[in-house]
């Protein structure tokens, strides 16, 4: 009953479309993503894309593999709302299992909100937070991620078959330092056929983007 409750609550928190007020979402959708954007935000929308598709060039590139057993929901703040702040302004919470993808959800406070206007506002390498370099990292920092999910998937488990995505609370995979790197996610592995999949929870560390340029 416990892992029922569970797997009910990941599934709500991965699909559910964040209220944050009255914004309209409007939806642009590439093959693994679909980016929610408000109305006057389209430079950030292309930003976003550009970054994205970046980041799957690096798991291919550097890790053999494609984000193509995923798909994220990115949801682009125009200001602070539902844990994201100036101080977290990327969130990745991944993933459940959805017609045989993971499924999740990656919230970024836009690189156009006013809020970044409003004092000097660095990261912890000093980066300004209104400049395309700090946004870039916290894009690439969240998303990444799937790659080293995508490199786990790969591998058997018991019994010879690959698992089945990992799962987590709305606190699992939450980015308190966006110009880091987190390493590969550690868990638990159940036997393959199990509905409730892997746990992983991701921690940053102070590590090095990949070499993204």
């Amino acid at each position: 009953m416990m892992f029922v409750r569970a797997a009910l609550l990941i599934g709500l928190c991965a699909f559910a479309k964040p209220s944050h007020g009255q914004v309209q979402w409007i939806e642009s959708k590439a093959p693994n993503y679909t980016v929610f954007y408000p109305a006057g935000f389209e430079s950030d929308l292309e930003f976003t894309r550009r970054w994205m598709d970046n980041a799957e060039r690096v798991m291919k590139e550097k890790y053999g593999v494609t984000a193509q057993g995923y798909l994220m929901s990115v949801y682009l703040y125009p200001e602070p709302a539902d844990d994201i702040t100036l101080t977290q302004s990327g969130q990745n919470v991944c993933c459940t299992s959805r017609n045989g993808r993971g499924v999740g959800t990656l919230k970024l406070l836009s690189r156009s909100a006013v809020v970044w206007k409003s004092g000097n506002f660095k990261s912890s390498l000093g980066l300004p937070k209104t400049g395309d370099d700090y946004h870039a990292k916290v894009l690439m920092s969240e998303y990444i991620p799937i790659g080293h999910y995508a490199v786990q998937d790969s591998r058997p488990t018991e019994g010879g078959s690959t698992t089945t995505h990992r799962t987590g609370s709305c606190k699992d995979c939450r980015s308190t330092t966006p110009s880091c790197t987190p390493p590969t996610a550690t868990g638990s592995r159940r036997r393959a056929g199990s509905s409730i999949g892997r746990r992983r929870t991701r921690r940053h560390t102070r590590a090095a983007l990949p070499d993204f340029e």
